[in-house]
């Protein structure tokens, strides 16, 4: 039987998610006098993001391109002996993402 090859690529902003947090005291007036935003973003990570994207996928139906991936069933594919996973680096196949 062939083995099944999967190529994923890690996609770093669906990993962490963007909060706006309101300023108080005098970041506020400050901010009020200058006609600011009245409101910093933070990054917060994710407890368990689905930040893997599957790029391509050969003699297998089990998954699709552009489909999103958590890290343990990541963890699983390298684990199991009938697939042979293929991890890009960042940006290399989809250069719009980032």
């Amino acid at each position: 039987m062939m083995k099944k090859k999967i190529t994923l690529e890690y996609c770093s902003q669906l990993a962490h998610e963007e909060k706006k947090v309101p300023l108080k005291g005098a970041a506020k007036k400050a901010a009020v006098s200058m006609s600011h935003r009245l409101y910093t973003t933070k990054r917060i990570p994710k407890k368990n993001p689905e930040a893997w994207s599957v790029v391509t996928v050969e003699n297998s139906t089990a998954y699709t391109p552009d489909a999103y991936l958590s890290e343990r069933e990541v963890n699983k594919l390298c684990a199991s002996p009938q697939w042979n996973v293929i991890i890009a680096s960042r940006g290399h196949w989809n250069k719009d993402r980032y």
